[in-house]
């Protein structure tokens, strides 16, 4: 079963997701880390297909739960897709250089969404 992991640190926004998911993409098992220390522990204790990374958490921030992510996977190996509400040049390189593969900027689209993940976990979106 293909694991998507979505770092926020809000649960609502988590909620929303995790529906989108269920319709969209039923055979993938949708886990919640509230925050940066808590996606960066899962994810070394079991590699999933995919990470959403909020990048505005309080505990730690998505960069710098990236950057940890990264030193044991790289980029091809496990897809981040950054999602934030900082829309501009210096936050979309930052997201880049700590090693996201993807950036959307919320609020963004349920097609938007699905089209990057459907790319990196594959399955129809239609």
């Amino acid at each position: 079963m293909k694991k998507i992991f979505i770092a926020e640190d809000n649960e609502h926004n988590f909620e929303a997701l995790k529906r989108v998911f269920a319709e969209v993409l039923p055979d993938c098992e949708v886990m919640l880390a509230l925050g940066g220390h808590a996606i960066v522990e899962m994810v070394v204790k079991q590699k999933p297909t995919l990470v959403l990374m909020d990048i505005s958490m309080p505990d730690m921030d998505g960069i710098e739960a990236t950057m940890l992510i990264r030193k044991k996977y790289p980029k091809k190996d496990l897809p981040i897709i950054a999602m934030t509400g900082r829309d501009n040049v210096d936050d979309q390189k930052q997201v880049f250089q700590a090693g996201c593969n993807e950036y959307l900027t919320k609020p963004f689209s349920v097609s938007q969404l699905m089209e990057k993940v459907s790319f990196y976990v594959g399955g129809s979106t239609a």
